[in-house]
């Protein structure tokens, strides 16, 4: 059986190399602009000091980088010259949406704006990429799949939301069947340092739009993760394609608003 460890011997022997490398990402991949010293998990692109070892010391000893949260709430987008008018409405009715509780907002960028999300469309492997939080100066968020999951997936995740499934304490919720994953997939469910989640912030919830489902990388068809306390039948978990009240939370905890759990 592969086991987590399995993955720490692949970090130790530099994971940001393995999945800059040609091995790791296809040509298309390198369209999402991965700076250097940081790593793709899933479709989020880290700093390497925010991957943690099962016994949650950061893989290369690197103290936590803080993810950064938008001053006041206001996450300045440019939009590429490549994005049609329809897309672009979509990105601005999914960010109001996502504002219903929280004080968020998205608004065109100008040149006051130093800090800002480039959103661009590509084509890659995932359905969409982006950076954690604010980083600072221009970053890249782009968009394969134009649907308003996968754009609020995004989002969500350029104003400071992580992924569940790699929280720290995801074993306390979850199982995984580290032979059912691809080999490039098991690097999206290594844990991330609670300095990259929001997520403590809060309860584990399935029903997020920032949860994988049961067979997200399978390999042979086959469940991948699922409910801790279940069976892979019972607590299979289905990816949603609406925003969750825990997600209305995490951001309403981040930046203010309306407690949308009332």
């Amino acid at each position: 059986m592969i086991k987590g460890a399995f993955l720490l011997i692949l970090f130790s022997a530099s994971y940001s190399v393995a999945l800059q490398s040609d091995s790791a990402l296809s040509a298309s991949d390198r369209n999402l602009e991965i700076p250097r010293g940081y790593v793709l998990v899933g479709d989020m692109i880290l700093p390497e000091e925010n991957i943690l070892n099962d016994n949650g010391s950061t893989v290369k000893g690197f103290k936590e980088k803080r993810v950064e949260l938008w001053p006041n709430g206001i996450l300045p987008i440019q939009f590429s010259n490549g994005l049609t008018p329809q897309q672009e409405q979509m990105v601005v009715e999914a960010c109001q949406e996502m504002g219903e509780f929280a004080d968020i907002q998205c608004v065109e960028k100008n040149s006051s704006h130093k800090d800002y999300v480039f959103l661009k469309s590509v084509d890659s492997r995932s359905c969409g990429s982006s950076l954690l939080g604010r980083e600072g100066g221009r970053q890249t968020l782009s968009i394969r799949c134009w649907r308003k999951r996968t754009i609020q997936h995004e989002l969500m995740h350029a104003f400071g939301v992580s992924h569940h499934h790699n929280r720290p304490d995801r074993d306390d919720h979850i199982v995984i069947l580290w032979n059912n994953l691809k080999f490039l997939s098991r690097f999206s469910y290594v844990k991330v340092s609670n300095s990259a989640t929001s997520h403590i912030l809060s309860y584990y919830d399935y029903e997020s739009i920032m949860h994988y489902d049961s067979r997200s990388g399978s390999r042979n068809g086959q469940v991948v993760m699922f409910k801790k306390g279940f069976t892979p039948k019972t607590g299979y978990i289905r990816q949603t394609d609406v925003m969750s009240i825990g997600d209305h939370f995490f951001l309403y905890s981040l930046y203010g608003g309306e407690n949308p759990v009332r």
